[in-house]
């Protein structure tokens, strides 16, 4: 899936959750190819240089501070880094 659509589609069900009354505070996700395309339209990035950013500003926010964190499935760190040294 595209990177767009996916953000569309994403922050779509966020504002729709947190109308319901729902605090969404983070994203959590594998790193997929569709997920990694949505983490890059969202501007969330960590390289070996340079300070890592792990939020976007909240789509649904009134407050224009408040910020949407982005994580990583551990489950999913876990597999990649035993597979590597199996």
């Amino acid at each position: 899936m595209d990177g767009g659509i996916l953000k569309d589609l994403i922050f779509s069900v966020m504002e729709k959750c947190e109308a319901a009354g729902c605090l969404v505070d983070a994203a959590i996700s594998d790193m997929g190819q569709s997920n990694k395309a949505l983490w890059k339209r969202c501007r969330i990035s960590a390289k070996r240089s340079g300070e890592p950013v792990v939020s976007c500003r909240h789509p649904s926010a009134a407050d224009t501070d408040r910020k949407l964190f982005f994580l990583v499935d551990t489950s999913h760190v876990l597999k990649n880094i035993r597979g590597h040294l199996v």
